[in-house]
């Protein structure tokens, strides 16, 4: 959240995100699931079944433990949101 004051990032590497992920990303508040913001009302573009996958995205909280992030990140990448940027999160 602050990697405007970093000199170097080094390892960083950002996942490519279609529009329409981008689109739900910004869907999603704070430490908000997918399933958590369909029951408040919100419609997602996500081609997934969405009885099944309804915590497809996970947006993080900067102030809260962050969800058991799984070492296959190439498959369940989007359910890992950055807490403040419209992104997913990336290893450091």
């Amino acid at each position: 959240m602050e990697v405007e004051k970093a000199k170097l990032l080094t390892a960083h590497r950002a996942r490519p995100h279609s529009e329409r992920d981008l689109g739900d990303f910004l869907k999603l508040k704070e430490g908000e699931n997918s399933g958590e913001a369909i029951r408040r009302g919100i419609e997602f573009d996500f081609p997934y079944d969405k009885t099944t996958f309804k915590d497809r995205y996970t947006r993080q909280h900067r102030n809260r433990p962050c969800s058991t992030i799984v070492a296959h990140l190439a498959k369940d990448g989007l359910m890992f949101i950055h807490p403040t940027q419209n992104r997913t999160l990336t290893p450091p």
